[in-house]
């Protein structure tokens, strides 16, 4: 009763140290000019990468 609990949590203690938290560096914001331009139906996230770094400034550039 008391193994599996301390088993778990030491399971819990290895992964959390083989996987550190990553700090992503931040980007420029952009004001929207105009708001009837979009139609905004929801919002997510998306990790920063190079791929979706890239993909934001052609969405911006689009604007």
């Amino acid at each position: 009763e008391l193994i599996l609990p301390l088993l778990l949590l030491g399971l819990l203690i290895l992964i959390s140290t083989l996987n550190p938290h990553v700090s992503y560096g931040s980007i420029s914001t952009k004001e929207l000019e105009y708001e009837r331009d979009l139609s905004l139906k929801g919002l997510g996230y998306t990790p920063i990468n190079n791929v979706t770094n890239h993909i934001m400034e052609e969405v911006a550039r689009e604007l």
